[in-house]
């Protein structure tokens, strides 16, 4: 994929690129030494040496805009199409967001609370981030994405095994009616998608809220509400288990 390739139209640019800790562990992560060489492993070798990356929406910053290229000029789609499948309910946040995430390696959210977040699915259904004594592993993923779409059967099978004692968040962001897999709704009903699930509203507050770079994007929270660690790049169940078993050892007994 050319990074620099721009669409017709288009004010911003997407670019390609690896965002995950390069070795050591993170100032006040308070992730175990073994983690962070785990998940520079996944993100790095890939499956079968191909390479995983997270797709960077450059130009993001604070007012969370996502870019429209992809290898192929975009152009404007003509047909109809519900917001309802596209956008969930306006998100509701209690709290300060977190600031966009640039490096990994100094990211100033660690340590900091996650604010409560409350929203829709697709189907209207309500769903609050909050801090409850249980760790959670958020992950948020972009029907045009290519890495998340390859995610997406890996975390299905993941969930499906029962991760025990976390709770497991997925969250829908970037819509955009011109590229593929539009609308959302579609795209994880025909995956069968059956995890917790917070679609983002139009005007993108999860991607403020969460400072969201670039997808797939990984947060990690505390049982006791604050942030561990934000990543993004495509990660394999072996460090998914990883993860789980990370962030178990945060709950009090």
């Amino acid at each position: 994929m050319d990074p620099t390739a721009s669409s017709e139209g288009a004010a911003d640019t997407l670019r390609v690129g690896l965002k995950a800790p390069r070795g050591g562990s993170t100032p006040g992560a308070r992730l175990p030494s073994w983690v962070v060489p785990t998940l520079v492993l996944a993100l790095v070798g890939g499956f079968g040496g191909g390479l995983a990356v997270g797709l960077l929406v450059a130009g993001a910053g604070d007012s969370g805009q996502a870019a429209t290229t992809t290898t192929r000029p975009a152009t404007a789609t003509t047909v109809p199409w519900d917001p309802a499948e596209a956008y969930g309910a306006t998100v509701a946040v209690d709290g300060s967001p977190l600031p966009m995430l640039g490096s990994a390696e100094t990211d100033t959210a660690i340590g900091r609370p996650l604010p409560v977040i409350t929203g829709t699915d697709f189907a209207g259904r309500r769903l609050t981030i909050a801090t409850d004594g249980r760790p959670k592993l958020i992950v948020a993923l972009a029907h045009w994405c290519p890495y998340c779409n390859a995610e997406v059967p890996i975390l299905q099978e993941w969930y499906g095994d029962g991760p025990e004692g976390i709770d497991l968040i997925t969250l829908s962001v970037y819509t955009d009616p011109n590229r593929s897999n539009f609308p959302p709704a579609a795209w994880l009903a025909e995956a069968r998608w059956d995890m917790p699930l917070l679609a983002d509203d139009s005007q993108r507050t999860l991607v403020t809220t969460l400072g969201i770079p670039a997808v797939p994007f990984w947060l990690l929270v505390s049982a006791d509400g604050t942030v561990l660690q934000r990543l993004t790049g495509q990660l394999p169940a072996e460090s998914l288990d990883g993860i789980a078993e990370m962030l178990r050892g945060t709950a009090t007994s």
